[in-house]
């Protein structure tokens, strides 16, 4: 059984009932929140428990949801520096508004059948405009992995040797979430 499911093994020894081997990123971030760094303290404590395993980490997108989240921070990068105030940008106010119809107005050429179109859906499309790139998204993955494995060594004290990262391939099935994959290497 310790050879089939190990981390259902280290889960066991600190008492969690948790996947310990997905880690949970919020989208479009390359920092786990705290429900990740807990996780990855129960998954540091085990370790020490089990002092021969070494863990193969592999950062994950979700590719739709991730590449969307960018985008909408991208945007909110661009118009905070060419003016707009942060906090208009959290309000959502007229200021925000004026702003989203301008850009919108830019994309949408003549304006024909976007009448019915909500703030929000010019929203949406606007920041949808805005170029991700695959290699974009490969580089989050990676930085996930790179966060994964910083925090288990530098704050919880795990041998570098024992924590080897994965290249991400963005065609792997496995890139169905915004995180981190585990395994035993």
């Amino acid at each position: 059984k310790v050879v089939t499911a190990p981390f259902t093994v280290l889960a066991n020894l600190v008492g969690s009932e948790e996947e310990l081997n997905l880690l949970a990123f919020p989208t479009g971030s390359a920092e786990p929140d705290e429900a990740g760094l807990a996780k990855l303290a129960k998954l540091a404590e085990a370790l020490t428990e089990r002092p021969k395993i070494t863990l193969r980490i592999t950062g994950r997108v979700n590719p739709a949801a991730d590449r969307e989240r960018l985008q909408k921070n991208a945007l909110r990068a661009e118009v905070i520096e060419q003016g707009l105030p942060a906090q208009s940008w959290e309000d959502k106010d007229e200021d925000w508004v004026a702003v989203i119809e301008r850009r919108f107005s830019n994309l949408s050429g003549d304006g024909s059948a976007t009448d019915e179109l909500t703030i929000r859906d010019k929203y949406r499309k606007v920041a949808g405009n805005i170029d991700v790139s695959d290699q974009v998204l490969v580089d989050l993955a990676e930085a996930r992995a790179v966060a994964v494995k910083s925090h288990l060594v530098n704050d919880a004290g795990l041998d570098a040797d024992r924590a080897v990262i994965a290249q991400t391939d963005l065609a792997d099935e496995g890139n169905r979430f915004s995180g981190a994959e585990l395994g035993v290497k």
